[in-house]
């Protein structure tokens, strides 16, 4: 149970960490998810800065709960059963999705300590393998 009546970003930090830790996800995983550093997180669960709209959205959809709930704990705390169906798809994800996952984030951390013209290469790289890919996927 989440505990209201105090600072709204405490508050709303403690919603986001009781969802994470209701689906036995750590910070790392969730923040790979989120596509952000696991430490904003940290900062959103600790009340110390809250996550952009952008982000409510994200967690919403993972967690399969309102985005108003999410922000300001009120309302009704589940959205439709047709989007809570597919969030749980997505945390029923096989142990070869959860690896992917982290594999990603360990990607994305790896890409925050190279240079931007290193990145850009990456990118042009990584596109010109989905353009491959999807050219022999045709045939």
């Amino acid at each position: 149970m989440v505990k209201e009546g105090g600072d709204p970003k405490k508050e709303r930090g403690r919603r986001i960490r009781s969802l994470r830790e209701s689906r036995g996800l750590t910070l790392q995983e969730l923040a790979a998810r989120l596509g952000i550093k696991y430490q904003s997180l940290r900062e959103w669960e600790t009340g110390r800065t809250s996550p952009s709209v952008d982000n409510i959205g994200r967690l919403s959809d993972i967690f399969g709960v309102h985005p108003t709930w999410i922000w300001t704990g009120k309302g009704s705390k589940y959205i439709k059963a047709k989007r809570k169906d597919e969030a749980n798809r997505v945390e029923e994800e096989s142990p070869e999705a959860r690896r992917l996952n982290r594999a990603i984030g360990e990607f994305v951390r790896y890409l925050r300590t190279r240079s931007p013209e290193e990145v850009k290469l990456i990118h042009e790289i990584a596109i010109k393998i989905l353009e491959a890919d999807r050219g022999a996927r045709k045939k």
